[in-house]
């Protein structure tokens, strides 16, 4: 799986991603990305 987390504002933006199935969540994770930058 490849996420790409894109930030267009003038300030840090924490994103928070879950991963989860049928059977429920597996994972959870908040990433932090700078200002005007896109991340894979």
């Amino acid at each position: 799986m490849s996420v790409e987390l894109r930030n267009a504002d003038d300030g840090a933006r924490t994103f928070h991603l879950a991963l989860e199935t049928e059977a429920g969540m597996l994972d959870w994770d908040s990433h932090r990305v700078d200002a005007g930058v896109d991340e894979q």
